[in-house]
């Protein structure tokens, strides 16, 4: 299997673009030997222009197709025929010869066996056909066929090294040409995979960046509802602080119901206590006195202290038990005095 490249493509390229110019070239050296040598110029003149013509029609219309490397190929080596026509009769007729072996040489340049084997072709049906048709055309003393297969060998010789040269050459270029399309079919494959590989990163990215977003959005809601949460509950602190407030101030307002107010009333029972404090040692001072008059007038009587006949009178006795308790204000109940002030205060009462 032949597979072209482009550096394979580019050397034929090459090669037909040099050799259309060595067939162009033809036309001019041909007259120029038939004007040198005196011989006949014109009709070499004409059969180079067709050889070279035909050559760059099959080039301009077929690329370098096998076509256009055959008609190459024979133009050329009909060209050096033409030469070796043109100096008939001259001693250097049987150098032209040489000319054929470099024309052949100059042919695997397109690295193509059968571009070699139609050149040895063509050169070998023009030595036998014109050995025996034209002998001086081709050698100078006329029809010599033992010197004719002498050169055939000699060509086959040259041609069989070259068509071997160009097969591996053509090798080599295919061979490149398969490890140029694996190479480029390896960086496509590793480009796809590097491709294929950003693109799932990029999709493991935004994944990554939607789950953080998610998360972000599921915080912020979260605390959303904490900050609400916390401000409804500092909004109801602030109105049970408000209603607290309302409700001191209402306590310190006036009583609706007495229209007093509580300073007044704890005024009042100040008051009242230092009343009682002041009778409590108003009654201390009276009974001082009294018991102290008892006793000067027990004495009179001739009878002892008080509290020898028990400390106290009879009647004194039966009235402590009537009232249950003693009838002065020094010997009252302590808590009587702070049932009074919890009643001015409008504490509770028993």
């Amino acid at each position: 299997m032949m597979v072209e490249n482009d550096g394979l493509e580019s050397l034929r390229q090459t090669t037909s673009r040099i050799l259309v110019a060595v067939l162009w070239l033809h036309v001019p050296i041909s007259v120029t030997i038939g004007l040198a040598l005196g011989k006949a110029w014109l009709i070499p003149a004409i059969f180079m222009t067709i050889f070279a013509l035909a050559a760059t029609l099959s080039w301009r219309m077929s690329g370098n197709g096998l076509s256009t490397r055959l008609v190459f190929s024979v133009a050329l080596m009909s060209g050096v025929s033409m030469f070796t026509w043109q100096f008939e009769g001259n001693p250097w007729q049987i150098d032209m010869h040489m000319y054929f072996f470099a024309a052949l040489a100059c042919i695997v340049a397109y690295c193509d066996y059968r571009a070699i084997a139609a050149a040895t072709v063509a050169v070998a049906l023009h030595h036998i056909a014109l050995n025996f048709v034209l002998p001086a055309a081709i050698y100078p003393g006329g029809s010599d066929f033992g010197r004719v297969v002498l050169h055939a060998a000699i060509l086959l010789i040259e041609a069989g090294v070259l068509i071997a040269l160009a097969h591996k050459l053509q090798e080599l270029f295919e061979t490149t040409a398969v490890k140029t399309a694996e190479a480029q079919a390896a960086m496509a494959a590793e480009a796809r995979a590097n491709r294929e590989r950003s693109e799932v990163e990029q999709r493991a990215k935004q994944d990554r960046e939607a789950a953080k977003q998610r998360l972000a959005g599921n915080f912020e809601r979260s605390i959303g509802g904490i900050v609400e949460a916390v401000a409804i509950a500092a909004g109801e602190v602030q109105h049970l602080s408000s209603a607290m407030s309302s409700k001191q101030r209402r306590h310190r307002a006036p009583d609706q119901c007495g229209g007093r107010s509580v300073e007044p009333g704890l005024e009042q029972c100040r008051d009242r206590r230092r009343r009682d404090r002041g009778a409590h040692r108003f009654g201390q001072q009276h009974h001082a006195a009294g018991r102290t008059l008892r006793e000067h007038r027990g004495q009179g009587r001739g009878r002892g202290p008080p509290h020898q006949s028990g400390g106290r009178r009879p009647c004194q006795r039966h009235a402590e038990d009537r009232r249950g308790r003693h009838p002065y204000p020094e010997h009252r109940e302590p808590d009587q005095f702070a049932r009074a002030e919890r009643h001015h205060r409008g504490g509770p009462r028993r």
